[in-house]
């Protein structure tokens, strides 16, 4: 399955963002776990139950929280999933 992947990280999609997902990854949270280990950095809480704080993440468009099912949300052919690193700062 192809999904379109846009994200603040360096890490290379491929063409216009396009991502072949593993047949393993059926869901946005398996999608985190795979692009996580790519480029070793864990997008989770400590608890492994919701997203790090620092990270904001949009499905077709929509905050993933506003899915029913959450991290759980099934992954579709041609879904669009943005990753963003929200940098936490001071001053």
């Amino acid at each position: 399955m192809k999904v379109r992947l846009i994200t603040n990280f360096s890490f290379v999609t491929g063409s216009g963002g396009e991502y072949s997902v593993p047949d393993s990854a059926a869901t946005i949270e398996d999608l985190l776990a795979h692009v996580g280990r790519q480029i070793e950095f864990v997008f989770m809480d400590p608890e492994g139950k919701n997203l790090r704080k620092d990270i904001e993440l949009e499905l077709n468009g929509k905050n993933i929280w506003f899915y029913p099912d959450g991290l759980q949300t099934k992954l579709k052919e041609d879904d669009c999933v943005d990753i963003t690193l929200t940098p936490l700062g001071g001053g």
